[in-house]
């Protein structure tokens, strides 16, 4: 990249914004699938229901960077807490 740089001179550095609107303008999906989504919950709350806590909060921290929802950040902070890793 230096050397790149050192013979193109400055090279030109998108924001998060542009990208977002370069990939709409050429109809190319963006950010995670709705299905992987899905199922990183589904998973999460298998292994919670089984008591696999550290499974499920791997999966469920997953759906968490995505979707912010009440009822899943406090099923993490339970896990969390059960774990002995209390915030």
């Amino acid at each position: 990249m230096y050397y790149i740089s050192q013979e193109m001179g400055e090279v030109y550095n998108p924001t998060q914004g542009d990208l977002v609107n370069y990939f709409k303008e050429n109809e190319i999906p963006y950010g995670p699938e709705e299905e992987i989504i899905k199922i990183a919950y589904s998973y999460g709350m298998h292994f919670y229901e089984n008591d696999d806590l550290n499974t499920a909060a791997y999966f469920l921290s997953i759906a968490a960077t995505y979707v912010d929802d009440e009822e899943l950040n406090k099923t993490l902070k339970d896990i969390s807490q059960k774990m002995g890793n209390e915030e």
